[in-house]
Formats: C-alpha cells, structure tokens, sequence
C-alpha cells in the first residue's frame, strides 16, 4: 500500500464530481460505494467543494467552492434550494455557537428572594474565610510535621549516599561478578 500521488488523487476528486454531475440527488455513501473510495476522501471533496454547506469551507476554500457552486447551478432547483437550506442551517448554527444561553431549571426565585439568598451566601464564605482556633492549631501542626518530614527525607538521602560509597570503597557491591 503506497502513498497517492497527486495525480491520482486529482483524478479521485474529478471522478466524484463527474458523478455528482450525473447523479446530482447520490448522498456521501452512494459516491463512496459507487466509486469505491475512503469515507474521509469522500468526505473531504464534499467539505472543499461546498456540498455539506459549511460557511467556514466557503471562506477557507472559495476558489473550490466556486467549482462546486457550477455543479449545484445544473442540478434541479428543489435541490438547489435543499442545499441552500443547509448552509443556512450550517450559518445559523456557527452564529450560535459563541452564545451558550443556560437552561433554566424550574422557576427561578423573585428577584428580593435572590438577594436575601446571595446575602445569606456571601455571608457563611466570610466566616468561613476566618480560620477556627481548630483550624490554626491543625494548620501549625501540619506544618511542623511538614518541616519535620522533609528533614528526615533529606537525611535518609544522604545516609543512602554514604551507605553506597562504603559499600563501593569496602567491595561490598556487586561481590560475586566473576
């Protein structure tokens, strides 16, 4: 299994548009059945060219897309207007992506309810701000036994260190390599 060359890649994209040309109604699956090529080719020839109606394609492709536009003027009008819908639906579609609107879940509280609740909320998060007696005296704990253990780390890393230089001074390691 080789790599395509562009020509013969050139010719896959020629063959399906040549057959939407004679079958202007052939979904993606027809054309991939019918010309015997990889779904993502397929694919790809319909986004270049303007068939799935993508606004970005049109903008990132307008040369091809000008192609596919020639293909779509001798197709019969219903399907003009077809295609047409999609990309509308398409447009509308990228339009909205950037407004992301919450669903509401129930009724929503009246607006004094609202505030009484916010209050109520803004409240408990400023006594919690304020460590307990409790909280200080665990914190400090932590932090010594903190300090603590990282001295301990750091002295059972040096006692590693020497431990092995003895044991390569005294012949210790590795005593029955032959």
């Amino acid at each position: 299994m080789g790599f395509k060359t562009s020509r013969e890649l050139h010719a896959q994209t020629t063959a399906v548009l040549n057959y939407l040309v004679d079958h202007p109604y052939a979904s993606k699956e027809q054309v991939r059945n019918a010309l015997k090529l990889s779904r993502a080719k397929v694919q790809s020839i319909f986004y270049h060219y303007g068939f799935t109606g993508s606004v970005n394609a049109k903008a990132k492709y307008p040369t091809l897309w000008a192609l596919g536009e020639k293909i779509r003027q001798a197709w019969p009008k219903d399907l003009v207007s077809e295609a047409e819908r999609i990309a509308k639906s398409e447009e509308n579609r990228t339009k909205m992506a950037g407004k992301w609107i919450p669903k509401k879940k129930g009724p929503q509280p009246p607006p004094e309810q609202a505030k009484a609740l916010t209050g109520w909320v803004e409240a408990i998060a400023k006594k919690q701000a304020e460590p307990t007696k409790g909280q200080e005296v665990i914190r400090t704990i932590l932090k010594v036994d903190d300090d603590e253990i990282t001295r301990l780390r750091n002295e059972v890393t040096t006692l590693r260190i020497e431990k092995a230089y003895l044991e390569r001074k005294l012949g210790l390691r590795n005593a029955n390599a032959v």
